[in-house]
């Protein structure tokens, strides 16, 4: 059988019951308001200790007062629109004291604590209530606002350390390439007729040579790039021990390839961004060509080498070369190039399954730029998701100029092979 005070009061003290939470509500009441509305550090509760120490009296000893508060408690939980609940007090005055809303928690916090009593939800003057509005309005607005800011501010910090990094990077490029063809000027001029200079250069007469005094010391980190990326990348290119002057010096010695002698290898050598000639064959009946091309869309592979692409126009460049390269009689509508890509990508869309089966056989197994390119056909729909600006372009596409540079060595080829 259940006991009293877990699911009815008895008779005999719902009286004194009820007279206890008449006399406490409006203390509660004042205490509640007063925590929502002041400053002040007074706890919106009564504990079990100073309830029984309010009602103690000659009538009525410890023992029975705590009964008619477990009977408040109780009925506190039968009656929800009174809004007062029991609640744990914590032992230090620094914790928050927990709301209990059901008797199986209420039965529980008995054994381990200090029950008292609170109202949660207390009706505030309008004037508390539009002060307590206004300021979660500002909290929240404050709140999103260091959100907005502080995105705003890492969004920016974000951008700059990418063109940053960008600036760095083409001015390590820059470098490298003005090193390389100091070298190389060097070189022919040592292996020139009546040439009597020493086929290197020391290292400190180079960067003293390409950077300014006043601004050594803040490229210091650009020359040291530089330097690594020749070391690691750089095979024409040996680093080595001289004395010169009777001191030793760290000196970069040009070494070419063994063709290089010859006008055609030096001639080859210093273009770039040209077609170089064919790997396989691709005309039609061919194994490496499609009888029936199956959509007007191509993706075109290892047309640029993304880690030494630092021109201004190498983008403009690449997109001539295509169009060059197919000519006049293949109709291309749409051009991306993927400066993120680590093959060389670029994707094409043409007017036509046959002109992009045109295209296919002029791209596909040619050398370009060192590099052998492969082509291979993409869906129109697939090509429409990742690039959808591309729906629009009706009108064929035309090479940024009429001088063809990208065709000048094979022209010169097959112009020597003819003499």
């Amino acid at each position: 059988m259940n006991s009293p005070g877990n699911t009815c009061v008895p008779q005999t003290l719902l009286k004194d019951t009820l007279q206890m939470l008449k006399q406490v509500y409006p203390i509660l009441m004042r205490k509640a308001i007063a925590a929502k509305c002041e400053s002040t550090t007074e706890k919106p509760y009564l504990g079990e200790k100073e309830l029984v120490k309010m009602f103690v009296s000659p009538d009525k000893d410890e023992s029975q007062v705590k009964e008619l508060l477990k009977m408040a408690q109780f009925l506190a939980l039968q009656n929800p629109k009174w809004k007062l609940y029991p609640v744990q007090v914590p032992y230090s005055s620094e914790l928050e004291a927990p709301i209990i809303t059901s008797m199986q928690e209420l039965i529980h916090a008995r054994l381990n604590e200090y029950i008292g009593l609170v109202i949660n939800e207390p009706e505030v003057p309008w004037q508390c209530a539009a002060k307590n509005k206004l300021l979660n309005l500002f909290t929240t607005f404050l709140f999103f606002a260091i959100v907005g800011l502080t995105f705003l501010i890492v969004n920016k910090v974000v951008i700059s350390y990418m063109k940053y990094r960008e600036k760095k990077e083409k001015q390590v490029f820059n470098l490298v390439s003005e090193i390389i063809n100091m070298l190389e000027t060097h070189y022919q001029s040592t292996t020139s007729p009546g040439g009597t200079q020493e086929s290197y250069l020391a290292v400190n007469h180079i960067r003293d040579n390409l950077i300014p005094p006043k601004d050594r010391k803040h490229m210091n980190d650009v020359w040291e790039k530089a330097v690594k990326f020749l070391d690691e990348n750089e095979s024409r290119i040996r680093k080595e021990v001289q004395f010169v002057s009777g001191e030793e010096f760290q000196v970069w010695r040009w070494l070419p390839n063994n063709a290089s002698n010859s006008p055609k290898a030096s001639t080859s050598l210093k273009m770039s961004k040209v077609w170089q000639g064919s790997a396989f064959e691709t005309m039609d009946g061919s194994v490496n060509s499609p009888s029936c091309p199956p959509t007007p869309c191509l993706k075109i592979r290892h047309m640029f080498d993304p880690d030494v692409e630092f021109e201004d126009d190498w983008e403009t460049r690449v997109k001539d070369a295509i169009l060059e390269k197919c000519n006049d009689g293949v109709k291309i509508l749409h051009i991306k190039v993927d400066r993120g890509s680590r093959e060389g990508c670029v994707y094409i869309k043409c007017m036509s399954q046959e002109d992009a089966g045109q295209a296919y056989k002029a791209l596909h197994g040619s050398w370009f730029d060192g590099h052998l390119v492969t082509v291979k056909y993409l869906r129109l729909e697939r090509y429409h998701e990742r690039f959808p600006e591309a729906v629009t372009f009706k009108i064929p596409l035309k090479p940024s100029n009429n001088q063809r540079l990208s065709m000048q060595a094979h022209n010169w080829l097959n112009s020597t092979d003819a003499n």
